[in-house]
């Protein structure tokens, strides 16, 4: 889609909407219903108190558990994408993959498991890279905030936070689970119950899912499909209620992936069919993850006491194909069979990581005039990589031998925020965090035996950075639901060490990158309107980022190269819901990044200048999802009641809109991944005992381009996000 396309879109959107807003009032107004209020939307994770997000300012997102239902399968880009401004960087591999916010993350791909610029919290709980992406059995809503949020969340909070909350035990008995069947061979089912262990003291929640995609990428070379993925995860949690309003949550949950994305899928394939897989072996991109978290809350006369302990093991293994036949058969000009060997040129990775983080915090009463927190936190992460090499049919030392990488990283850090009152409707918010990492490296080589490379070779490391980080605003409340702000912060993503020792081969000892630092400028607004019928936020911000890792391929030796840059980015983020009537909702946003690197020496190799724009950030980004609800009375419906109770309920219905704009594939520009929008249809039948629909995700199949890796004007490499799957769904609520 060009720009015309999408100014034509949007035209015709707004055109449709306006026209569907009289006949909606009208048949609202006939059938004497009563508008729909929207639901108050508080957020936690702004300042770990509940509070109305009117009230919290910085500029936020929240997406509720309904909201989510169309991501079972290709959950970290669908997410994304429903999100204003926030960017996933899928390169095929969960634990190579990362996030961005605003224009700020990874320049490419990560450097190490903590280069990250946007912080994962699983219930509050920080995680890494290796551990991140994934959602989690029972899910509530996950919240996203943008900008610097290093006071509250510590590493790696440079761009922004994620919050992935899942449902805590209530004592409510609870039974329910989801069934869907569709194409590709999708399948879901997800079960839960709940309940009391000991009256009014003990309760419990419990949860399993599966899921799986067979994959709709063809293989060329040995037959089957390729982009597959199956899930199977657990949760459970017991929650415990002691005096004084005293509180304890204890957590543990299981998730492991099978995943098999090809990641040099070439632009344009073999003649007879695109997109088209290269490999000769079906590649493994597995991850099993398993943790849990304690969280003990206690009420005081000054505030509540909060102590979160948390854990984490995560297993990875990849075995690929470094020679995708087509791939290398269009770079060199030789025929496919050539790289079409299944013993030759492969690569298995082998990572494990332990993370360990606690934190005890006090914040003040939500009702309290001043709202402030203060809080100590301690984070570990041990982390290792084996990878065993061989790339026999290019000339390349880089991609050849056994590594072996242990990086094992600290970080203690002491932070405080406040929000006081100024005038009975100005406010002050600032906050600082005083934080210290430690970081050991030690790495061992031995060679494969391939020529250029050194025997053996061994380094040990460390790393050592303390910071101090912090953000200030002032907010206006003009009335109780309308609030403008600004504000001013102070980000930091920590650095250290890259994990895949790429010199190694040559003898070359690693050396760290430091820390991305930036400063971020930020205006906006935030307003309940028409009596609770209408929710509006935008900001815009200016973002001054200084040291932006940056680790690509380079085709001139077939290995990775780091660089650092500075870069600015420039923009704005919208969101809106609004409730038209009893029987239709909308809500949607609209994101804008004007990106830049900056400063670039006139005599760099890599081909990067100034002015390039920063890599796989879309420069127009924007959502919509339009909610039917239409009364219906099953058992009139049916000339009878189904098992003797009345089915009364609603025909449903939900359109969701997603679009991404042009992107750079690397910082010098080379090649630009192609817009796309992507379009979700769900309708069935639904009350508070059942539902039964049908969907259609990615209803006109766009093969979109998520990922690019440019060699030449004729070989580019892609990785293809998942066409149409269509299907079935039923939930049932026993309790």
């Amino acid at each position: 889609m060009n720009g015309m396309e999408w100014r034509a879109g949007l035209s015709a959107s707004v055109s449709m909407l306006a026209l569907s807003m009289p006949a909606a009032v009208a048949q609202q107004a006939a059938g004497g219903g009563q508008t729909l209020v929207l639901e108050e939307i508080k957020v936690t994770a702004a300042r770990k108190i509940e509070e109305k997000a009117v009230d919290v300012p910085l500029s936020t997102s929240k997406l509720s558990r309904s909201e989510l239902n169309n991501l079972p399968i290709d959950a970290p880009s669908s997410l994304a994408r429903s999100v204003p401004n926030l960017t996933y960087i899928n390169i095929g591999d969960p634990t190579q993959s990362a996030y961005s916010i605003r224009g700020i993350g990874p320049l490419l791909r990560p450097l190490n498991t903590l280069d990250s610029t946007v912080s994962f919290n699983y219930d509050g709980v920080p995680t890494t890279l290796l551990g991140a992406g994934f959602i989690p059995v029972d899910l509530r809503d996950v919240e996203v905030l943008r900008g610097p949020q290093g006071t509250l969340y510590g590493r790696g909070s440079l761009a922004g936070a994620m919050n992935f909350t899942s449902n805590v035990p209530d004592g409510k008995d609870t039974a329910f689970t989801r069934l869907e069947a569709g194409s590709r061979g999708t399948f879901l089912n997800e079960t839960v119950v709940g309940g009391t262990i000991v009256p009014d003291t003990m309760f419990y929640r419990a949860g399993v899912r599966v899921s799986n995609f067979n994959g709709d990428i063809p293989n060329g070379i040995i037959g089957s499909h390729d982009g597959g993925q199956k899930v199977q995860a657990a949760r459970f949690s017991v929650r415990l209620l002691g005096q004084e309003g005293s509180t304890a949550t204890l957590s543990a949950f299981y998730n492991n992936e099978q995943g098999n994305v090809p990641q040099f899928v070439l632009r344009g394939g073999p003649s007879y069919r695109y997109p088209t897989s290269g490999t000769d072996i079906h590649q493994t991109a597995d991850r099993e993850i398993a943790g849990g978290h304690l969280t003990v809350t206690r009420e005081l006369e000054m505030g509540r006491l909060t102590a979160v302990t948390g854990f984490q093991h995560v297993n990875a293994l990849n075995i690929v194909d470094i020679t995708d036949s087509y791939f290398y058969a269009s770079l060199f000009g030789r025929p496919p069979s050539a790289f079409a060997n299944p013993f030759t040129d492969k690569g298995r990775i082998s990572q494990r990581e332990t993370v360990f983080s606690q934190e005890i915090r006090i914040t003040s009463h939500p009702d309290s005039a001043a709202k402030w927190v203060a809080g100590l936190n301690y984070f570990r992460s041990d982390y290792d990589i084996h990878q065993f090499k061989t790339l026999t049919a290019l000339p390349s030392p880089l991609a050849n031998g056994n590594f072996d990488t242990q990086i094992s990283s600290q970080t203690y850090g002491a932070f405080g925020e406040a929000t006081v009152p100024l005038t009975e409707k100005l406010f002050l918010t600032g906050g600082l965090r005083l934080a210290h990492d430690n970081q050991d490296y030690d790495n061992r080589y031995t060679t494969n035996g391939f020529p250029g490379t050194v025997p053996f070779f061994s380094q040990v490391g460390r790393f050592r950075d303390t910071y101090l980080v912090g953000r200030t605003a002032l907010d206006y409340k003009w009335t109780p639901e309308f609030m403008t702000y600004v504000s001013l912060a102070r980000g930091h993503s920590s650095g250290g060490f890259e994990q895949f020792a790429s010199g190694s081969p040559l003898g070359q000892a690693a050396r760290p990158f430091q820390a991305t630092t930036g400063w971020t400028y930020e205006g906006g607004f935030k307003a309940a309107l028409l009596d609770g019928r209408l929710n509006l936020s935008a900001a815009g911000f200016y973002n001054d980022a200084k040291n932006g890792p940056t680790f690509s391929y380079d085709i001139n030796t077939f290995g990775f190269r780091y660089v650092p840059y500075d870069y600015h980015t420039t923009g704005f983020e919208a969101e809106a819901a609004y409730a038209l009537s009893d029987l239709l909702s909308l809500r949607g946003g609209i994101g804008f990044i004007e990106s830049e690197l900056v400063d670039v020496p006139l005599a760099d190799a890599t081909g990067v200048r100034s002015g390039n724009t920063v890599p796989n950030i879309p420069r127009w980004n924007g959502n919509a999802a339009l909610d039917l609800k239409h009364p219906l009375a099953f058992g009139d419906f049916a000339g009878h009641d189904f098992a003797g109770h009345d089915f009364a309920g609603h025909v449903f219905g939900r359109v969701e809109y997603q679009y991404v704009g042009i992107r750079a594939s690397d910082p010098a520009n080379n090649l630009k991944l192609k817009p796309f929008s992507i379009v979700n249809l769900t309708a069935g039948i639904q009350n508070e005992r059942f539902s039964l629909y049908g969907f259609a995700r990615n209803l006109t199949d766009v093969r979109y381009e998520a990922f690019g890796s440019y060699l030449s004007p004729t070989t580019i490499g892609l990785i293809v996000g998942q066409g149409r799957t269509f299907g079935a769904g039923l939930t049932v609520r026993l309790q």
